[in-house]
């Protein structure tokens, strides 16, 4: 038998007030499903899918006290009111196991049985929506006993003392040095303020001292052991300079428009804070324009947050010093800028091989010569897809015969890599006929063509111009006209130095022939572009700290279904993993790392233990101290 304890904590069951009970048909068996089935000719159907539809529980409310009848009622309502959207627990107990147990519900409706008058009803049915899983679930999780790992491929067992399969919220927590981890980590604060989005944008992190860490053996003196990673993803990186004072490291990643906005309220430099407002624009909240949970960037702080107020213009569910920040003090007008990727590198690992080399993932400037401020190009691209970072488009077909076209090589050849942006045209057009293109999305304020090349036929019809997109024009204009040869069908040298920034900047500047004439051919080998001070990335190199490298594998050996988690975290800190809610939390800053679990089959339940005994193994190369705990709530029909 099943009784009824309390609804959103409220005792609707007191025996005093009210009384409250099941009819059996509303509460034993399990929830009918529809079944989805695909016809086949001269064969029976097979499944194709299961659609589950809403779970109704239907209980019976009796006011005892008639006395204050119609006070208990209003009350009653305010409890059970159709109209509030905020799921809550029906909590039960089971008579012979007296364990408390709950499902997540939603009122639906409240009718009255009427018996006499109307006035005078005192016996209601109240209709609930299951919200979430079907089954019930003991009020009190089950914390099994720490599981202490020493050594990879160990094993522990689990028990389900509940009626069906439980989902485990799992705890991992390292506590010594991992043989063959990456030892140190620092975080680099990348804040992306153009006001275009960015795909596959390259950036530079920056300068970082490797000879010193070469000499303390934290890292190889070929950097192999040097990585990067994105929102816990590693990525390609590219270093320049590698065990000197001054290393730098490239890689690339595609960013959203920026959303940066004005702190209204000062913020102290120390302790807790609930929420962080923003200035209003002419009445409407700037919040409305972030994510609804993720990172900001106020001076040197990150800060996470969970939810947005709208009213208020307030982020909500702060969590501060994120990302290896300090805590400071903020006032008022501040800049709070959107922070759209978590940067770490990591290092300390003398058993590391250099990471696989994707010649893609490249950006085709020079890296040696190039800033997050300014990029030297000698190379413009590659005959590569997708597309290498920072490439230049060209307009034309790739080619050296018929009427005209690009070419990638010195003197009208070819070339992968592009070492020139070429164009030739052999017959008279009306218009532009071929050019190379390079847009940058933080803007452009001026551009250095050298090592140029051009030739014509007859001097006097040559036409090639250099030109700039203007964003608040969106049409092309002229930067500079390049000065036809000094002689008929000889190949000379040109160049054009950068002169007055452009005012305003420009998206986009290109090379191009015009085809009023022909025979005539132009090519630039290196153009330095320099990019809008106000826009480009801001980067800043954190300070080293310890890190530890889980590779680990977790495998329920009673269902052969197993998990991965790779992440790079502090030890004697936790990653929480809840197997049922789809969540991966690292506890030390509340962030999200869902990336950080990948599964080996598509399943509902990441990790489920069966009913009995679960044998779990912990698989990571290297491990010397891991702590393990398990908990979860028993599940009941």
């Amino acid at each position: 038998m099943l009784n009824i304890l309390t609804w959103d904590s409220h005792n609707i069951n007191d025996g005093a007030n009210y009384t409250a009970g099941f009819t059996p048909g509303d509460v034993w068996g399990l929830p009918d499903v529809n079944v989805q089935s695909l016809e086949r000719v001269g064969a029976w159907p097979v499944f194709s899918a299961l659609r589950r539809g809403p779970v109704t529980v239907s209980i019976f409310v009796s006011i005892e006290k008639h006395a204050t009848l119609r006070a208990l009622r209003g009350q009653l309502m305010r409890w059970f009111d159709p109209e509030d959207e905020t799921p809550k627990r029906l909590v039960i107990t089971d008579a012979d196991t007296a364990v408390p147990r709950y499902i997540e519900a939603t009122c639906q409706q409240v009718r009255p049985v009427t018996i006499g008058t109307a006035a005078s009803c005192s016996l209601f049915r109240i209709d609930l929506v299951v919200h979430g899983d079907v089954r019930w679930r003991a009020v009190t999780p089950t914390a099994l006993a720490a599981w202490n790992i020493t050594a990879t491929a160990q094993t522990h067992v689990f028990a389900n003392g509940g009626d069906d399969e439980a989902y485990p919220v799992i705890e991992i927590t390292p506590t010594a040095p991992k043989a063959g981890g990456y030892t140190y980590k620092r975080h680099d604060l990348v804040t992306w303020r153009a006001i275009n989005a960015g795909p596959n944008y390259p950036i530079r992190l920056g300068p970082l001292d490797t000879a010193t860490l070469v000499t303390a053996t934290k890292m190889q003196a070929d950097g192999d052991d040097l990585r990067v990673f994105v929102d816990g993803a590693e990525v390609s990186r590219y270093l320049v300079a590698m065990n000197t004072g001054a290393t730098y490291i490239w890689f690339s990643v595609n960013w959203l428009a920026a959303q940066v906005e004005t702190l209204k309220t000062n913020l102290a430099g120390a302790g807790d804070i609930d929420t962080i407002e923003l200035e209003f624009d002419d009445g409407f909240p700037t919040v409305s324009a972030f994510p609804t949970s993720g990172a900001l960037r106020i001076q040197s702080e990150v800060f996470l947050y969970t939810g947005l107020d709208l009213y208020n213009n307030a982020f909500t569910g702060i969590t501060r010093e994120a990302w290896g920040t300090t805590a400071a003090a903020h006032a008022a007008a501040q800049s709070v800028y959107w922070m759209q990727h978590e940067v770490v590198i990591v290092y300390g690992n003398a058993a590391a091989a250099a990471p696989p080399s994707r010649p893609i993932t490249e950006p085709v400037f020079t890296l040696a010569n190039s800033t997050n401020a300014s990029w030297k190009f000698d190379i413009f691209g590659a005959d590569t897809f997708p597309l290498r970072p920072a490439a230049w488009i060209r307009y034309g077909d790739l080619k050296l015969s018929g009427e005209g076209g690009a070419y990638a090589a010195t003197e009208r050849t070819l070339a992968s890599p592009y070492t020139v942006a070429g164009m030739w045209s052999a017959v008279a057009h009306s218009g532009a006929d071929y050019d190379w293109k390079f847009y940058n999305p933080c803007g452009i304020v001026n551009a250095d063509w050298a090592d140029g090349k051009k030739r014509a036929v007859d001097k006097t019809m040559f036409s090639s111009t250099l030109y700039r997109w203007i964003r608040e024009r969106s049409f092309w204009t002229a930067i500079a006209s390049i000065a036809a040869p000094a002689n008929d069908n000889t190949w000379e040298n040109w160049s054009e130095a950068a002169g007055a920034a452009f005012d305003p900047p420009c998206d986009q500047i290109a090379i191009s022939i015009f085809g009023y004439s022909f025979f005539q051919d132009s090519e630039v080998g290196t153009v330095t572009v320099t990019l809008f001070a106000d826009e480009i990335p801001l980067t800043s190199l954190g300070a080293e700290a310890g890190n530890y490298s889980l590779r680990a594998i977790i495998t329920n050996e009673t269902t052969d279904e197993a998990i991965t988690v790779t992440f790079e975290m502090a030890e004697d800190e936790d990653l929480e993993i809840d197997n049922y809610q789809h969540t991966v939390t690292y506890l030390l800053d509340n962030s999200n790392q869902f990336q950080a679990v990948a599964l080996s089959s598509a399943r509902r339940a990441w990790l489920r233990l069966l009913p009995g005994n679960n044998t779990l193994r912990f698989d990571d190369v290297g491990t010397d101290t891991v702590t393990v705990t398990v908990t979860f709530e028993r599940r009941y029909y």
